[in-house]
């Protein structure tokens, strides 16, 4: 009695679980309303004879062990034609199978009766309610890889309310299309789509239909039979516009294109061709007499639009390309404002009074980590100055004296305002003649070890910096005014076109290396001047106020970043793109260049945040070199995306050299870009898109994504740069 209850309530569940449906069925209850052309309580098997009206047609059912049912062997009644045996060829054929399954032609279509006669089967390119259509596949590429027999057929719904039988012999809403593929017998993929635009005419047909998705029959013989031939993950990711283009041909055949942009880009320019196709339509002759004009929308545009992300990143770059336009703007306007009061400004210097007070200084004695001291390892500190005092007035010079290891060059870099590593306490403080109180004065540092510009002249030298320190209200003659001055009060005008020299190269004397040293801060025409120990270049010229790390940064783009990495990208790649005989029009060729200018700027970011970030230079280069290995590994090229582990499958988004290389092949792959070979004796000429999507795993539709990915990138090594050289990259003593 137990097992009799149990049995029934299984029964019960079973009886009221949901049919999953296949081929886009609809569900009914517990089974499903099919397209034409497949039967089953899930949609999943061909149909085999019968016609078009028939309620439950035979269906063929998978045999000797294979996945699918396999319709090849059957045959169609008499007047009806096309593979499943769904195109009328008479209009005896349509007003008999009509009769046959649902009586006499009484009823009612499009709000018209039905009499004796009043069916006609409609063979024209035009649709009125829900036409059928089946063609032969005429494509090189599927016909090198399966040269079987290949069949697609269409079901083409203008108006379902205009169907003789809306439930049995049309599919889907209203403006929409159905499409099978079928190889040698067996269904391959499906698709639908909706919300299509038809252009009907007497000799030519075009329908643009929206929302495209399609489904690869898993293990079928184009969907993983033979996996090294596999479209299933073309297939699976049609999305989009779709369109159905068919024509009268000379020699009275209709031939149809079925055209989709990834399609295109996978078996060729002209889609899917199909040749020899069979159309016909069941249809209310009244429904045709009330067809005056030919039921059409202007066809729509089959461009393909970006998406969401696209349009965000792309408002993204223009936002940052307008702010710098902006600062660029603002900074030219700040500087012609300057320059249009210039000569009303005389160069002053001097009446400061330096004062310093209380003034301690200690350093940890722990060693310190990459970035900075370790406050967890510190052990003491130890004090270099003790509570020291003075004053320097206007007029007045200070030496300060003492054994090696005293403090001196420590006190000195306090008093002009250096950056230490250590701890300082107390005030410096500086004031004018009046007593007033001057927050920043102009305050000149000469180092003991004298770092100048080999190749400059003593003038040219000094009149760089005249230039870079002096503000723009100084004329230009005033600037050239103050250099001779300098020269002529240190004694080294009868230098001035001699260059300074180097180790390498001899020019002027170690003590006229000094004078000059003290000259480039001198021109400055500083309130308070301080000479001790050196530093290097660049550290030099940022403590000597003589540009802001933005202006490094900029000058580094523009005589280093621009001469030495993107001019050589660009010279290289243009002779190798044209060498190498990728796709020969202008619109790629400047894509290509595109994205490789683009990487070389974001690599060479990258290069220069590691050297600011780290001392070190050996460490610097091994980071880069570790990095280039990674992106390499995670790039597509070595191993196929979707091979790499689960666990590190994240890692590929940090791959700069990933969104290169994508964009690179989808750039030359969408020119149409075929492979055209012989295998084994077969023609083969296949879509480079099939190999490259096989064998990388890169995405057709993924080159804008890719450029604003690397601008990405370039933002924020940019912003991560700027940041390290405001923090890290100045003088710290």
């Amino acid at each position: 009695m137990l097992i009799l209850s149990l049995l029934t309530v299984s029964l019960a569940i079973i009886r009221n679980v949901k049919a999953q449906c296949d081929n886009y069925g609809v569900q009914n209850g517990t089974v499903c309303d099919c397209p034409p052309g497949v039967g089953g309580p899930q949609c999943e098997f061909p149909t085999c004879g019968g016609t078009l009206f028939d309620v439950n047609r035979p269906v063929s059912r998978p045999q000797d062990g294979h996945l699918y049912g396999n319709s090849s062997s059957c045959t169609c009644p008499d007047g009806w034609t096309g593979f499943g045996c769904n195109v009328c060829q008479s209009s005896s054929s349509c007003s008999s199978a009509y009769t046959a399954n649902f009586g006499s032609q009484t009823s009612t279509v499009g709000g018209q009766g039905l009499s004796d006669g009043a069916i006609t089967c409609s063979k024209s390119l035009r649709v009125y309610g829900v036409g059928q259509m089946s063609c032969s596949v005429n494509n090189p590429t599927i016909g090198a890889l399966y040269p079987g027999k290949t069949t697609l057929n269409i079901v083409r719904n203008l108006d379902s309310s205009k169907a003789l039988a809306p439930d049995v012999t049309s599919f889907g809403p209203t403006k929409s299309v159905f499409a099978q593929l079928w190889y040698e017998g067996e269904e391959e993929f499906f698709c639908t789509a909706e919300n299509c635009d038809a252009n009907d005419g007497d000799t030519s047909s075009d329908w643009t239909c929206h929302d495209l998705k399609c489904n690869c029959r898993t293990n079928a013989t184009f969907c993983g039979a033979v996996p090294a031939t596999s479209i299933k993950n073309v297939i699976d990711t049609l999305k989009g516009d779709l369109q159905i283009k068919c024509s009268n041909q000379d020699d009275g055949t209709i031939s149809c294109s079925f055209l989709q942009e990834t399609i295109n880009s996978v078996f060729g320019s002209a889609g899917l061709p199909m040749s020899n196709c069979q159309l016909g339509e069941c249809v209310a002759q009244s429904v045709i007499d009330s067809t005056t004009n030919p039921t059409s929308t202007a066809a729509s545009s089959t461009k393909s639009e970006l998406s969401g992300g696209v349009v965000a990143g792309l408002a993204v770059v223009g936002v940052l390309i307008l702010g710098f336009m902006a600062m660029f703007l603002w900074g030219w306007i700040v500087q012609r404002k300057a320059r249009q009061s210039a000569g009303s400004t005389t160069i002053k210097s001097g009446g400061v009074t330096l004062r310093w007070s209380a003034i301690n200084y200690s350093v940890p004695t722990s060693h310190s980590g990459l970035f900075k001291k370790s406050k967890a390892n510190a052990v003491g500190e130890r004090h270099i100055l003790n509570d020291l005092y003075g004053e320097v007035r206007p007029g007045e010079l200070l030496a300060i004296l003492g054994p090696s290891g005293a403090g001196k060059s420590t006190l000195i870099d306090i008093l002009g305002g250096k950056n230490k590593v250590g701890k300082t306490t107390g005030t410096v403080t500086f004031s004018s003649v009046n007593g007033a109180s001057i927050k920043k004065p102009r305050i000149g540092f000469v180092d003991q070890q004298d770092i100048l510009p080999s190749m400059l002249t003593v003038e040219e030298a000094l009149l760089f910096a005249a230039k870079l320190r002096l503000p723009e209200s100084i004329t230009l003659e005033q600037k050239q005014a103050r250099v001779f001055e300098v020269m002529k009060q240190l004694n080294i005008l009868d230098l001035k076109d001699t260059r300074i020299g180097s180790h390498e190269r001899r020019g002027i004397s170690g003590g006229e290396q000094r004078r000059v040293s003290i000259g480039l801060e001198l021109v400055a025409a500083p309130d308070i001047l301080v000479l001790d120990e050196p530093t290097p270049l660049f550290l030099r010229e940022r403590a000597g106020l003589y540009y802001s790390p933005a202006a490094w940064l900029l000058s580094r783009f523009f005589f280093d970043v621009l001469p030495l990495r993107i001019l050589p990208t660009i010279i290289v790649s243009t002779i190798v793109y044209w060498m190498a005989g990728l796709a020969p029009d202008a619109a790629h060729f400047f894509k290509f260049l595109f994205v490789l200018v683009l990487y070389t700027f974001a690599m060479t970011l990258f290069n220069f945040l590691l050297a600011c970030t780290f001392r070190n230079g050996g460490i610097a280069i091994l980071l880069s070199a570790l990095f280039n290995l990674f992106i390499m590994t995670f790039a597509g090229f070595f191993v196929h995306l979707a091979d790499i582990p689960q666990a590190l499958r994240w890692l590929q988004w940090f791959s700069l050299l990933k969104y290169c290389l994508e964009a690179l092949a989808v750039n030359e792959v969408g020119s149409g870009l075929q492979i055209v070979d012989t295998l084994q004796g077969v023609p083969v000429n296949v879509s480079a898109q099939l190999i490259m999507n096989l064998l990388f795993g890169f995405g057709e539709n993924n080159y804008y994504r890719d450029i604003l990915v690397l601008f990405a990138f370039i933002a924020g090594f940019g912003l991560a740069l700027i940041g390290i050289v405001w923090l890290r990259v100045r003088e710290r003593r």
